[in-house]
């Protein structure tokens, strides 16, 4: 056994360090120094814009004071005209000019240009006012006042919203029953009592900073600068760094939505890598080399293991590198503490990674040329995207964001402790489904699908085909898909959060179950092409509503409970129920197995969709008519 392991480990890094090098040596003497002076040609343009004025002369203003000309005329911005009071005038009159300043007296048009003009001449004149008094040595006196600023953390509250207790209230007994009891209006009234607004909560955060110790408050936000040279470091603060100290004419609101700047920053990478994966296995399978791979004496799992594991690595230590530099760049001033976060980036990382490259993997077996492969690698990349992005915008707003692995990357960056529940329930769907995909991947990575011209829908079966080597085998195959259901589901919430209620349950119950639908069924519908017997549609049924009930409440066990609160976590569990789900899931399943002997595919899918969305609303329905 342990030779056995030994080999199979020889083998997998005999194919990686063959893939690195091939991979290199497929960029020849000419491409490198084309993408070279590209790299070269954009960091030349780059300096160019960020050293030129492209708004030189943008706005026109007329006056008559020199010593106001001569400030304003330091901005690039500023077209000055320094006139006789009757001069400037008829020049602001005639449209000449988008400012008139007289006498200390500012005009303005009413056009969007002369007040954006209006904007600018504010803000130099802040900034000259800043430099000013900056210039003198008391700096108590040049800012007797300053400003200490507490950036509060929002309350997460995810939960069920008071108008649901106006409903029935669903409560299971040890059989699995369900009883309805109706809501009092006492009991909405206290729902509605109990829940606080976004202000009584800042209210109560400032009490409870107001009653801090200062030794407390120090160590979270430090004092005023002592001298000028501190000012002006404290100036020259980072554009993703949060301001603690400021004057009062010097606040400036946090940059909005900075996870996906932080998303992209991760995912670019990941992306860029994973298209030198797909293209390595297309180049392969145009050119029939990989024939000489599968007649080698190494095994499928032992090739695409090989061929992954470069790309990996390469992947991961730009992570890491990234996190590095991230964490050094917000301020952080511990070695330790940068090493110790960057591992922890990377370790939320790598199921997102896993997830690229086995799609990347599996579109490049499932595409026929390279542009059949641009559409289908496009097509998995904007769904993970998606999925990643999304959900990070409601960083530090709303428990929503714990969906994408990204708002951990975000709170691990801005020194927020994570736990361990939160990283099952953002890790575990990727885990999952890149086992599975690589799985899959590995089952066709063989002759009869590398090197022919089948479909994209005719591969896809394929996997099943060669999964389903037994009948038993659905109950394992409508496990391994509850994953991918699971993500589809936590992406259809974030798109539905925003619609109002009861809308959005609605179509969360609708659609949820049509993908639950189709998943469950997959296996059935393979199975179906080579047909079976009424008795062995039971049984088929039977297999496949019992794997998808267990596969169901093992991921809720392991990843809900983060959004269990929630009227949208509801509909994922349904509760603690037992016996009426695993009913639903056979029946379900039973429709679409019959069905197939008589109908198309998508009359029965449509069928078990609408038997399980009159199940879902009947026990729902204290939210939904609510």
């Amino acid at each position: 056994m342990m030779d056995t392991d030994i080999n199979m480990m020889v083998g997998v890094f005999t194919i990686a360090k063959w893939e690195l090098l091939r991979s290199r040596l497929d960029l020849s003497t000419r491409s490198l120094i084309a993408a070279g002076g590209f790299v070269v040609a954009i960091a030349v343009i780059a300096s160019f814009a960020s050293h030129s004025n492209m708004g030189s002369g943008l706005y026109t203003i007329s006056l008559d004071d020199a010593n106001l000309a001569q400030i304003l005329g330091c901005d690039d911005r500023f077209n000055i005209l320094l006139l006789g009071s009757d001069d400037a005038r008829d020049v602001y009159l005639s449209r000449g000019a988008d400012i008139l300043i007289i006498g200390g007296n500012v005009s303005v048009h009413g056009t969007e240009k002369s007040v954006a003009a209006l904007d600018a001449l504010k803000s130099t004149m802040k900034r000259h006012r800043e430099i000013m008094l900056s210039s003198y040595s008391d700096l108590n006196n040049s800012f007797p006042v300053w400003i200490t600023i507490h950036h509060l953390e929002r309350e997460q509250s995810f939960q069920m919203l008071a108008s649901a207790q106006l409903g029935s209230e669903l409560d299971s007994d040890e059989d699995g029953g369900v009883a309805g009891s109706a809501g009092t209006g006492d009991g909405a009234a206290e729902g509605l009592q109990s829940h606080r607004s976004g202000e009584d909560m800042i209210l109560r955060e400032l009490e409870q900073l107001g009653g801090a110790t200062p030794s407390e408050t120090d160590l979270d936000h430090p004092a005023p600068p002592a001298d000028m040279q501190e000012f002006r470091q404290m100036a020259k603060r980072n554009f993703l760094e949060k301001q603690t100290v400021a004057t009062p004419s010097n606040i400036e609101p946090p940059i909005p939505f900075t996870s996906v700047i932080f998303a992209f920053v991760f995912m670019f990478p990941m992306y860029f890598v994973a298209q030198f994966y797909s293209a390595s296995v297309m180049n392969e399978r145009t050119n029939r080399s990989g024939e000489f791979l599968l007649v080698s004496p190494l095994t499928r799992r032992e090739i695409v293991a090989g061929k992954t594991l470069p790309y990996l690595i390469i992947t991961l230590a730009i992570m890491f590198v990234l996190a590095m530099y991230l964490k050094y760049t917000l301020g952080s001033a511990s070695i330790t503490e940068i090493l110790k976060s960057s591992l922890l980036i990377v370790a939320v990382m790598i199921p997102v990674v896993s997830l690229f490259l086995s799609f990347s993997l599996f579109s490049s077996i499932l595409a026929r040329s390279f542009k059949e492969l641009t559409f289908v690698s496009v097509f998995f990349s904007t769904i993970v995207s998606g999925y990643l992005f999304f959900p990070a915008m409601f960083a530090h707003i709303h428990a929503i964001a714990l969906i994408s692995p990204m708002t951990l990357v975000v709170k691990i960056l801005t020194g927020t402790e994570i736990y361990l529940s939160e990283y099952l329930f953002s890790t575990v769907p990727f885990y999952c489904v890149s086992i599975a995909t690589f799985g899959f991947a590995t089952l066709i990575f063989r002759e009869e699908d590398l090197f022919t011209q089948k479909t994209v829908k005719k591969k896809i079966v394929d996997c099943i085909e060669l999964f389903l080597r037994k009948r038993s085998y659905l109950f394992l195959l409508t496990l391994i898909l509850i994953p991918f259901a699971y993500m589809f589901e936590l992406m259809l919430i974030v798109l539905l959060f925003n619609i109002p209620l009861p809308y959005s349950i609605i179509a969360m119950i609708c659609i949820s179950a049509l993908i639950e639908e189709v998943f469950k069924s997959a296996g059935v519908y393979t199975l179906s092409l080579r047909g079976y017997t009424g008795k062995q549609a039971i049984i088929l049924a039977v297999l496949a509503g019992s794997g998808f009930f267990v596969g169901e409440k093992l991921m809720v066990l392991v990843t809900v409970a983060s959004i269990a609160d929630s009227v949208f976590g509801t509909i994922l569990s349904m509760g603690s129920l037992l016996i009426y789900p695993l009913l639903l899931h056979i029946g379900c399943v039973a429709i679409v197995a019959f069905g197939l002997r008589y109908q198309r595919y998508s009359v029965c899918l449509l069928a078990a969709t609408a038997v399980h969305v009159a199940y879902n609303f009947f026990l729902l329905r204290g939210f939904v008519f609510a």
